[in-house]
């Protein structure tokens, strides 16, 4: 004897966070990707930093990248300008 709904379709859980036929939110799209940006560029600075501090050297940042890498207890000196760093 067949099980009931043996061949049904289930629903499973959702693919995404929003809901189905919510409108894509495309500010919030792009405000994730810039912090995600933001976090990348971070990371490759870090490892820059290290890097260069593993050689035995300071590493030239950007000013407003100083002090969370100082904090990090790497040896950095604030550069000013990206482009100078």
């Amino acid at each position: 004897m067949p099980r009931p709904n043996a061949g049904a379709v289930r629903d499973g859980p959702p693919r995404s966070d929003r809901a189905p036929g919510k409108a894509h939110d495309l500010s919030e799209t792009l405000a994730q990707a810039t912090d995600l940006a933001v976090w990348r560029e971070r990371r490759a600075w870090l490892a820059a930093a290290r890097h260069l501090n593993a050689a035995g050297y300071a590493a030239a940042v950007p000013a407003d990248l100083a002090p969370y890498l100082g904090r990090r207890g790497l040896v950095v000196w604030a550069a000013g300008d990206r482009r100078i760093a």
